[in-house]
Order: structure tokens, then sequence, then C-alpha cells
């Protein structure tokens, strides 16, 4: 790969996930502070993402594969977007605010994989060069929160919605930058719409389905986090212009996780690996649930590293590895769907449900709120530990788990079979 290639895949992972980074770890202080919403209308909007990523990235894969190069859907898609944050930006009620993120959500949803696809296209070795791309997308992320944070805390700062606004303006460069990417055609393979149902076939391995519901459950916990802990930050005390700030502890230590990540699969497999990512969510909530003191919940918001990394990142390559090579795409689509489509929008309605049945006179019990996502990981890392198969990536991926007493009377019948030659 060319310093020359690097740099522009990297520019655009940098400018995708700094547009949802401006806004997305925020919004919610904004909608049920100023604008007064409920925490059901403040989960309608925050659950727009995941809903839209139900079905918009098989739309989008299948005018890209047929018509459209992926660069120009890109350069649409961002300025599309960027119209849709810009009316959210200007909303002052529920309805306003709401149909922009829709709008905006529905454009994006489908630029997430499609930037992934678009670099792949033009990667001589994905698997080698891919993570050195990527990582700038988490660094565009984190860019997004301190550049709110410096804003916020300036003396031209402007209000709640004034990240709706970085976000668009994010979005038009985006918008424009992506038609000046490398050209990549429709491949025009004449790929079946439903290709993706092939992955269900993975559903009669008694494992995989209860992998499946276990990643399930916890991506519908992933709205406790960037839903409602900012409201619950500023509720401690922390000032609204730092909150973005602290937010980023997070993606920071996703980084950090993810250069560890090769040496605990190696160390540990993707059993204990797997189970320690589990683990970080209820320890994180556990913690929010103390409500003080408040250095460690703000260090406790680095567990999120450990949160995706080592559950999320670990669940995609497990299923890479299980899957056959015929459906492996299909089998990512289906993880990626019980993960951030279905998990991530239920989880938005069930966290605002959560939020509103421990508020009572516009005070909001957290305690009792963080103890739901507590309970909820904990039974989930129970059962993963419990089903999950044990060994290295290999040996799993074989189907074959280590048993001492089983590789003990292979040895023995071994040494039998020497002695009779």
């Amino acid at each position: 790969m060319s310093l020359s290639l690097w740099i522009r895949l990297s520019t655009m992972m940098f400018l995708q996930f700094f547009v949802w980074g401006a806004w997305y770890s925020v919004l919610s202080v904004y909608l049920l502070g100023p604008l007064r919403l409920s925490p059901a209308e403040n989960a309608s909007i925050m659950g727009l993402l995941a809903f839209a990523s139900i079905f918009m990235p098989l739309i989008a894969g299948q005018i890209t594969d047929r018509f459209i190069p992926s660069q120009v859907f890109l350069g649409f898609a961002h300025l599309a977007g960027a119209v849709g944050l810009y009316m959210g930006a200007l909303g002052k009620d529920y309805p306003m605010v709401s149909m922009g993120i829709l709008v905006w959500a529905l454009a994006y949803a489908p630029t997430i994989a499609l930037t992934n696809s678009l670099a792949f296209a033009h990667l001589k070795d994905p698997e080698k060069e891919f993570g050195s791309i990527r990582v700038l997308g988490t660094i565009g992320w984190i860019a997004a929160g301190w550049l709110l944070a410096a804003w916020r805390n300036s003396s031209h700062a402007i209000g709640g919605n004034d990240c709706l606004y970085l976000g668009a303006a994010a979005s038009v460069v985006m918008g424009l930058y992506s038609f000046t990417l490398p050209h990549t055609p429709p491949a025009r393979s004449g790929v079946s719409p439903f290709a993706f149902l092939k992955a269900l076939s993975l559903l009669q391995n008694p494992r995989i389905l209860v992998f499946l519901l276990v990643s399930f459950v916890v991506g519908t916990e992933i709205p406790f986090f960037f839903n409602l802990t900012p409201p619950f930050l500023k509720h401690l005390g922390i000032p609204e212009s730092d909150i973005s700030f602290y937010m980023s502890f997070g993606q920071i230590a996703e980084i950090l996780t993810m250069l560890a990540l090769p040496w605990f699969l190696k160390s540990f497999g993707p059993r204990m690996t797997l189970f320690i990512g589990v683990l970080a969510w209820p320890v994180r909530y556990a913690i929010f649930s103390l409500g003080e003191p408040r250095e460690l919940i703000l260090g406790a918001l680095a567990l999120h590293g450990f949160c995706f990394v080592f559950f999320f990142v670990v669940a995609f390559i497990w299923m890479n590895s299980v899957a056959p090579k015929d459906i492996r795409a299909s089998a990512q689509g289906l993880l990626t769907l019980v993960i951030y489509g279905f998990g991530m929008w239920i989880g938005s309605w069930f966290s605002g449900w959560v939020q509103e049945t421990f508020t009572e006179n516009g005070q909001t019990d957290w305690r009792s709120v963080f103890l739901v996502p507590t309970g909820l990981t904990i039974l989930c890392a129970i059962v993963l530990f419990a089903t999950f198969p044990r060994g290295s990536m290999q040996e799993v991926t074989a189907g074959r788990e280590p048993d001492p007493l089983r590789d003990l009377e292979r040895v023995r019948e071994s040494s039998v079979s020497g002695d009779k030659t």
C-alpha cells in the first residue's frame, strides 16, 4: 500500500467517524435538558441509527453492487446526512429533531459498511493493512469530542445543539471529500438481495445460536452507555461543556485495548477474552450505580475499551472463523444485524423505559437505572462462560475443545501401538 493511498483512506475513516462522534455521545444531555423531551422520546431519537441499520445497508449494498460507484454513493449520502443533522439542530421539539436525525440515520447507516468495502477493494492485503486505516476512525471520534469540548469552553459557545451543527459541517466535508476517493465501480456480480439468509443455517449450531442470543442482549445494553451516561455525568456535576471530553476516554481505551488484543487471544483464547469483555459491562455499570466517588466513575468510562474490543471485535473474528467460507460475509452481516440493528434499536427503547420507570418528579434514580444492565450482563457472562468452547482460536474453529483425559488416552494408545512395532 502506497503512502498516498493510506492517507486517502485514513482521511476517509477519520471523517466518517468524526461525523458520528461529534454528537452521538452528548445529544441526550441536550434532548433531556434544554428541549425537555421525555426519556422515551430521547430513546426514540437515539435509536434511529440502529433502526436504519436493520435495512439500509442491504439496500445500499445492492445499489453499489449494481448501479452506482461506492465513492459517489458515499458523497451523496453524507451530503444528505448533513441536511438531516442541520434540520435536527434547528428543531425545537420532538417531531422536528426526530425527523432530522431520521434523515441522517437513513443516509449514514449504509456508509459504515461502504467505507470498509471501499477500503478493502483497494488494499492488497486487507488483513494486515486495514487495521492501520480503521484506527483513524476511532481517532476521528476522539477528535470530534475534544473539538466540541474546546468549542463549548470558548467564548463562541452557542448551546447544546452545537454538536449537531458540528456533525453537519463534518458531514458536508466528508460528502465532498468522498467524490475524490479512489474509483470503486459497481461489481454487478448479480448477488442475490437475500444472500444473507444463507447465514441462518448457522443457527442450527446450538453454540452459535446461544452466542447470538448473548450478543443480542449485550447489544441492548449499549444505549445505557451512549444514551444515559451523558445525562448521568451531568447529574454528578460534570460541566456540560466537558462531557464530550470525558466520554472520549472510552475511545482512547479502545485503541490501547486493540493493541493488547492479539496477546490476550494468544494467551487466554477466545473464550476467556470474550468472558473478560462481557464482564467489563457489569463492572462498569455497577460502578455507575454507586454514584461516587466521581473519579472512579470517570475512570470506569475507560472500561469501554474492554467492553467493545474484547467482546464485539472478538465476536466478529470468531464468527468469521466458524462460518463456512462461502457465507462468511453473510455471517458477519447477521451478527451486525443482531448487535447493531435489533440489539441497539430495542436497547434504545428499553433504556428509555428503564429511565422513565425510575424517574419521579423529574429526578432519576440512577442507582436503580444502572443496576438493570448490571444484572443482565452478569447473566450474559455466566451463559457465555458455560457454553462457549474452550481452547485456542484454531481449536475452537475446528470444533475441538482441549480434553486432558481424551488427550491422555490418545497418548496411551499411541504408546501401546509403538510397543507393538
